[in-house]
């Protein structure tokens, strides 16, 4: 894979869901690979989001095969936020 192409997919948008608020959303990949916590944008929620970088990419692994599924979400709510 050239950098050039790494990069186009580092700006793809991945699906994400809010396990509280069930509210869909998306960011660009390079994004989240370079956090581990997501603040979700839902009007009424804004809870932050917390998930393992490994999780991550092996959701992103099963999107980019057609199998993501967001009833296995890798996000995990940080109830003190």
């Amino acid at each position: 894979m050239t950098e050039s192409s790494a990069s186009r997919k580092d700006d793809d948008l991945f699906p994400l869901r809010c396990p509280r608020c069930l509210h869909t959303f998306k960011e660009k990949v390079g994004w989240i690979k370079e956090r581990s916590e997501i603040r979700c944008p839902g009007q009424w929620c804004g809870i932050t989001l917390r998930y393992e970088k490994t999780q991550f990419l092996r959701a992103l692994g099963q999107m980019r095969r057609g199998v993501y599924d967001f009833s296995g979400s890798f996000l995990t709510p940080d109830e003190s936020s």
